[in-house]
């Protein structure tokens, strides 16, 4: 008879390709909404390669409705650890505390681990509005009209762009508080903000004054166009206040088109200071002008004027 530890005699059977499955960390916190994320660790056993489906099961509580994880699987080609980023989304899902389980399956294979998610309401911050004159702002498909004071409330981190939307006769006499300026007003509502709006009556008219034509931008050159205002029955109105547009085939952002900006800082009552950026000298070999509106807006005042602008070749310099 042979001794157990005697040779000859076959061995016993190959242990079979497997998997095991861990989380880093296993329990969770996440905002109504919001996502997070935990590492997913795949560790192989006995030659084990394929792919690993991954979802989320009952564990001691119930999978909620509308967690979701990402990915969905996972590839392991070799004997090393796979670590790979998994990320849960609380989309509309109940707050709460749920203890349940990360699957992983291949063929016949099942594997779980772990995990607490504990999903909270997210944090609020509001806005508040107040409004002067006559006028409304917009937010987020939201309206505040004149003469009211609204407070809107968002979930912390939210991005934000208030339109300032005067009425008839009106035009939009700038913001306060945590906007300012005259245009669209960007917010990350990290903390609770106000802001005011100002609207004013337009009283009297303006005209525009005679343009230099044509207006010359040498290519990669900067220079300003300088718009008189003939402004008529006392009308008043920060330069801030008015919209400024160019058009015609030499404005744009094409590499041949001369780009422009309005400077309200440079500007003052009756006189609008444009600077007008000319396109890539390398793309301008000769002198070219075209016909180019311009307009000029007080509320629902609106005047245009026709002149040419032109590109000239570089000289010397220009931009390089």
């Amino acid at each position: 008879m042979q001794s157990p530890s005697g040779g000859g005699g076959g061995g016993g059977s190959t242990p079979s390709p497997t998997f095991s499955l861990s989380l880093s960390p296993s329990s969770l916190a996440v905002q109504q909404g919001d996502s997070a994320q935990t590492t997913l660790t795949v560790t192989p056993q006995n030659g084990f390669t394929g792919t690993v489906n991954l979802s989320l099961v009952n564990g001691h509580d119930q999978v909620p409705q509308g967690l979701s994880l990402s990915p969905t699987s996972v590839q392991v080609t070799g004997s090393s650890l796979l670590s790979r980023a998994l990320t849960l989304t609380a989309s509309s899902t109940p707050t709460g505390t749920y203890r349940i389980k990360v699957r992983g399956t291949s063929g016949s294979l099942t594997k779980e681990a772990d995990l607490t998610v504990t999903v909270s309401a997210p944090q609020k911050a509001s806005l508040t509005l107040e409004l002067e004159g006559n006028g409304a702002v917009v937010a987020d498909s939201r309206a505040c009209r004149s003469g009211t004071s609204c407070t809107w409330e968002f979930p912390k981190g939210t991005s934000l762009t208030l339109t300032a939307l005067p009425d008839e006769g009106h035009y939009f006499a700038g913001w306060r508080e945590a906007c300012s300026g005259f245009g669209a007003c960007a917010l990350v509502l990290n903390e609770d903000a106000r802001v005011k709006a100002s609207f004013a009556p337009i009283v009297g008219d303006f005209q525009l004054g005679e343009l230099p034509s044509p207006v010359v931008v040498p290519a990669g050159a900067k220079t300003e166009l300088v718009v008189e205002l003939v402004l008529m029955g006392g009308l008043s109105a920060p330069p801030g206040a008015y919209g400024v547009e160019l058009s015609g085939r030499l404005v744009g952002t094409g590499v041949d088109q001369v780009q422009y900006r309005f400077l309200p800082e440079r500007s003052q009552e009756g006189r609008l200071v444009l600077e007008l950026q000319g396109p890539d000298p390398d793309e301008v070999w000769t002198y070219f002008s075209a016909p180019t509106e311009l307009t000029v807006a007080l509320g629902n005042l609106r005047r245009t004027a026709l002149f040419h602008l032109a590109v000239a070749p570089c000289v010397a310099g220009c931009g390089r």
